[in-house]
């Protein structure tokens, strides 16, 4: 090994004080073959793509400087060049200083959900966005709430402001429901923005995507309206569907959102419900609540006790072995 130190940090970074030399794609190979051992320092965008896996491989100690598991590497157009030097020194990972933190980046850190069943006993999951989450009234006054007491069935709620169909369809895809249990999810519109930022998945509206970090706007606005939006809509959708008539769950589809394209491709199913079917479209609002919740914008009690009621209507009417 002809690199004694070898220290990784940003392109940016101030290496005042590092008795150490720069290392580049253009110095490489004659370091390498240098038959004296120095220090150097050097970044991603310094060495190249080309030449990470033989010049970790040839330092004798590799010490990171300011890399961890949440570097904010997505500011810049080198997000893959990162991933692949982090692959590199997770193979030499014995010999390699402050990278105790890859630990940390395991299945376990991405298999959370938000909440887990506490007994064996049937339950009521509600899915959805603040609608369901309940935005603007009181806990006991959610749809989800009012439904529970209706059914005498404890609830779990997988629903946070802004989630999109994708994430809600994860948070019941990972879920500990079980056979008996009943499933209603609040479905949001289509256009939801999904995006991740230090390892956990967020989903916002899409009116909200130019409040968003530059670096976090991945998208062109189109997509969000796109046809390709929608399928993968649709496929998360048939994913849930899938998956509760595999363990026995009774899945109601509740459109509280949209007014494109889900109701008619889910208007024959008998545990589908469209509960904006009668909006009226305008330009500055197309929701027409029976009343407003305290923020003025998501809906209110008496709304949520209509939603509660056709709901409840709608399990009724499905409990005789009916399934999606």
């Amino acid at each position: 090994m002809a690199i004694e130190k070898l220290y990784i940090s940003h392109v940016d970074y101030n290496w005042n004080g590092y008795e150490s030399k720069l290392l580049n794609a253009n110095n490489l190979n004659k370091a390498l073959m240098n038959d004296v051992k120095n220090n150097y320092h050097t970044s991603i965008e310094d060495l190249t793509l080309d030449n990470v896996q033989k010049t970790v491989q040839s330092a004798n100690k590799i010490i990171l400087i300011d890399l961890n598991l949440y570097t904010d590497n997505d500011q810049k157009e080198d997000y893959f060049q990162y991933g692949k030097l982090i692959r590199e020194l997770f193979k030499v990972k014995d010999k390699v200083e402050n990278f105790d933190w890859i630990n940390e980046l395991n299945y376990n850190f991405f298999n959370s959900t938000l909440l887990q069943r506490l007994d064996d006993d049937p339950k009521l999951w509600t899915a959805g966005c603040s609608v369901t989450h309940g935005t603007g009234v009181a806990y006991q006054d959610r749809w989800g709430s009012i439904l529970s007491d209706k059914l005498s069935m404890k609830e779990i709620s997988l629903s946070l402001p802004g989630r999109s169909i994708g994430w809600c369809a994860d948070q019941i895809l990972r879920s500990d429901i079980r056979l008996n249990d009943i499933v209603v999810w609040g479905l949001t519109n289509v256009s939801r923005v999904e995006y991740a930022n230090k390892w956990i998945w967020h989903a916002v509206p899409a009116s909200r995507y130019h409040a968003l970090p530059k670096n976090l706007q991945h998208y062109n606005l189109n997509y969000f309206d796109s046809q390709t939006k929608f399928v993968c809509a649709i496929k998360n959708i048939l994913q849930v569907k899938s998956y509760c008539e595999k363990i026995g769950a009774q899945l109601y589809l509740v459109n509280l959102l949209d007014l494109t394209w889900l109701t008619p491709v889910f208007d024959k199913l008998p545990t589908y419900i469209d509960l904006c079917a009668d909006w009226e479209y305008n330009d500055s609002n197309y929701m027409s609540y029976l009343d407003l919740g305290l923020d003025r914008v998501h809906p209110g009690p008496k709304q949520h006790r209509y939603y509660a009621e056709q709901i409840f209507n709608l399990i009724k009417e499905n409990k005789h072995g009916k399934t999606i």
